[in-house]
């Protein structure tokens, strides 16, 4: 069991990276917006 809980575990990190990642994509386009407005 403690395998597959290193498993969920591994797969928890990446979808925290994801959303991260997309957040700080969606600041960045955010902050470009309002330079060019």
């Amino acid at each position: 069991t403690s395998k597959l809980k290193k498993q969920l575990q591994s797969k928890q990190d990446q979808h925290a990276h994801e959303i991260r990642r997309i957040e700080q994509s969606g600041n960045k386009l955010r902050d470009q917006l309002q330079k060019t407005v």
